[in-house]
């Protein structure tokens, strides 16, 4: 902005003003500038200088998923495209593709049969990939089984079945399942703050043992799923579980799974990140000799699992506390009052048979116990179990182990073959 003097004569103050202001106004103009073009140099710089970054950010950004994809691409469903894939454009035996694959390779280990006599003994006549489509290596497999690829004397000669080449399929596919699964870990345990919502039990924990913490065999623990969920079930309708099954048949190891989920927070809302505890009431027996002083005390404790608001006991062989005829014992006043109030949950351990003599006679406590039976595992559920611990055995001891009955077999025509031969192993 400019300002002239236009009026007549010679003022020197109005020129002095005009002269001052228009100073002003030219330094203020010439600031601006300045400032002006000094940001938009630094933005210039700052956006070539980020462009560049970025550019580079850009071309390095793929590298860093290739981990991701490269799992991606390894999980069963996705390697077994590209298998057969493979198969159908390239002209090459099919059975070459699949046997020289990892997978291949990995069945070949655990049956101790090595490609060239796989091949050999083959019968591919009847046998097109054109329309067939898979979603595990054990489909591979079970097709050429079904299609009698291989003849039974061949696998009579080799002393294996053709369960033990679907066995060892499906060993390769779970533990493929494993090592490319993109499933997000569980914590384990709550924050602080829900912790601190909840009471202590300082008596409790001196009786009892934490069944949450991590278990050296909890490879044992699978096929479990469906009791687990029944049990939630029960225990968020207010009701406590009576765990019933025949000796062996893994009633511990139900409960274990349930701390676990419970504990890691897999459970829903009423049972996520509770505790479940095994009482010893062997050591509250042993404490005292009078009766009415054991009742006070095993009252004490059961209150404070009450009020703790997050604790699951857990009594094995219930019936030693409610029923005399076992060992002169009757606490089911104690036991019923806490019932009674839905504040204490319990999870009872006991067998058909102990049930039927001395738990379904006792009305008081039995109304409050809703029945879960565990039933042995199935034929599919015992190869996994056994699948899973060759491959700890493996890790433990350094050894190959085979479907091979020269070696160690893991599968048979019965469990009871199973699980001799497992037993072999180790």
């Amino acid at each position: 902005m400019v300002v002239t003097d236009a009026s007549a004569g010679f003022n020197f103050q109005k020129k002095f003003e005009a002269f001052t202001f228009n100073l002003v106004s030219r330094g203020v103009g010439a600031m601006v500038r300045f400032i002006l073009f000094w940001t938009g140099l630094i933005l210039i710089i700052f956006g070539f200088v980020g462009g560049a970054i970025g550019i580079v950010f850009w071309v390095i950004m793929p590298f860093f998923g290739l981990s991701v994809y490269s799992k991606y691409k390894r999980q069963v469903k996705n390697y077994v495209s590209e298998l057969l894939f493979k198969i159908k454009s390239e002209k090459l035996e099919p059975l070459t593709v699949i046997f020289d694959s990892t997978a291949g390779l990995f069945v070949l280990s655990r049956i101790n049969i090595n490609s060239a006599e796989l091949l050999q003994n083959a019968n591919m006549k009847k046998i097109t990939f054109a329309k067939e489509s898979f979603e595990s290596f054990e489909e591979v497999i079970t097709y050429l089984i079904k299609n009698n690829v291989w003849k039974d004397e061949f696998f009579n000669k080799k002393e294996i079945t053709a369960e033990d080449l679907i066995l060892a399929a499906s060993w390769w596919d779970r533990k493929q399942s494993e090592e490319t699964s993109f499933d997000e870990p569980y914590f384990g345990r709550p924050g602080i703050a829900l912790e601190l919502t909840f009471g202590y039990t300082p008596v409790l924990n001196q009786y009892s043992v934490d069944l949450s913490l991590p278990q050296s065999f909890s490879h044992r623990l699978i096929g479990r799923g469906q009791i687990v969920s029944r049990m939630e079930r029960v225990l968020t309708a207010g009701s406590s579980v009576l765990l019933m099954g025949q000796p062996g048949v893994g009633k511990k190891t139900v409960v274990l799974e349930f701390a676990r989920r419970a504990a890691s927070g897999e459970l829903g809302r009423e049972m996520a990140y509770k505790r479940v505890l095994e009482f010893d009431y062997n050591a509250l027996l042993s404490n005292a000799t009078d009766v009415n002083k054991k009742k006070t005390e095993l009252a004490e404790i059961l209150a404070e699992a009450s009020s703790a608001g997050n604790i699951i006991l857990m009594f094995r062989d219930i019936q030693r506390l409610i029923n005399p005829e076992v060992e002169g014992y009757d606490f089911t006043d104690v036991i019923e009052g806490h019932l009674e109030k839905r504040a204490l949950k319990i999870i009872a351990v006991s067998t058909n048979t102990e049930y039927e003599r001395f738990i379904a006679g006792n009305l008081r406590i039995r109304k409050y116990l809703e029945k879960v039976e565990v039933t042995p595992p199935t034929k599919d559920e015992a190869m996994q179990i056994l699948i899973d611990a060759a491959k700890r055995w493996e890790l433990l001891t350094g050894l190959l182990i085979t479907a091979n009955p020269k070696y160690c077999t893991l599968a048979g025509s019965s469990l009871l073959k199973l699980f001799t031969n497992s037993r072999r192993c180790c």
